[in-house]
């Protein structure tokens, strides 16, 4: 299942480069959400096929949480402490990526949130999900994205 990736309404640069590698690698689609409601967005996402919804919000021009929707709020959201970015925009030939994700989750917190990506299968790219962080892998390297998580919170804010 891919993904519809959307940002806060006014996203800082590093915000949207992050989402672009998100949706690079996640195989999804992703625009900035503009002064769209949330709505607006779900029903763009339906009309592109897309059944879930990953929002990416920032604080003071970080990315902050991620937050899943279909259908109504999934949760927990995903709170980050902090994101490593490759330098440069997402290249499929240079970094040899075959299509598909696989994902595996290392403890408790990476089932839920293997859950909330709502990823099955195998693929040419791995995501390595825990407590601490979320890793995009190919072939047993990382490949420089990292989300560095610092916890998981009930209760949609949006």
């Amino acid at each position: 299942m891919a993904l519809y990736i959307t940002t806060s309404r006014k996203p800082s640069q590093l915000t949207r480069r992050f989402v672009k590698w998100l949706e690079f690698l996640l195989e999804g689609e992703a625009e900035n959400r503009g002064k769209r409601n949330i709505e607006e967005i779900a029903e763009r996402a339906r009309g592109k096929g897309f059944a879930r919804i990953l929002f990416v919000y920032e604080k003071k021009g970080n990315p902050e949480r991620l937050c899943f929707y279909e259908n109504g709020w999934l949760e927990p959201e995903v709170l980050i402490k902090g994101v490593i970015l490759p330098k440069g925009k997402p290249d499929r030939r240079k970094l040899k990526l075959q299509r598909g994700i696989s994902v595996t989750a290392e403890d408790e917190v990476g089932r839920e949130i293997k859950g909330l990506l709502g990823f099955e299968g195998e693929g040419g790219k791995e995501v390595r999900i825990n407590r601490e962080r979320i890793s995009f892998l190919s072939s047993g390297k990382e490949i420089g994205l990292v989300i560095r998580i610092s916890g998981l919170r009930t209760g949609k804010l949006a």
